[in-house]
């Protein structure tokens, strides 16, 4: 271990040896020839957005005390709310984005690790390390 980061961080020896487990696994896998890259874990939600524009991946309908899922242009998708009126009523639009969580991980293995059973609603998306993350992944990877 550096002597340096040693006096400076003060390195619990088991930290030791997740640290060198991070590292392996870093130096192992496959960052398609670029430097070390950061995986961020993304969560697909369901914003509102304006209505009227086309942008809508859904639309909601309130009627009768029920919120009514139905087209852009307010007819009803559930057959059992067919005959339903819907001209004077309000629809909400809904847009579908994939927000970031605030969860990152130096490696893959790890951010799937993460979203493991949950794929439909999170994904792993790759991000270009900053200069001071590049700083630590090089560390970790001294460590190694």
């Amino acid at each position: 271990m550096n002597p340096e980061a040693k006096r400076i961080y003060g390195y619990k020896p088991s930290c030791r040896s997740v640290i060198a487990e991070i590292a392996s696994e870093m130096a192992e896998q496959d960052n398609a020839h670029t430097t070390p890259p950061i995986f961020a874990i993304q969560e697909l939600k369901e914003l509102p957005t304006p209505y009227g524009d086309g942008d809508g991946d859904r639309y909601i309908v309130f009627v009768e005390g029920e919120y009514i899922e139905c087209t852009e242009d307010g007819v009803p998708l559930d057959e059992e709310y067919a005959d339903v009126d819907t001209d004077d009523c309000n629809i909400v639009a809904y847009k579908h984005e994939w927000l970031f969580t605030g969860h990152f991980f130096f490696t893959r293995k790890a951010a799937e690790n993460f979203i493991s059973g949950c794929e439909d609603r999170l994904r792993v998306y790759v991000l270009a390390a900053t200069d001071e993350v590049n700083k630590v992944q090089h560390f970790l990877l001294e460590q190694a």
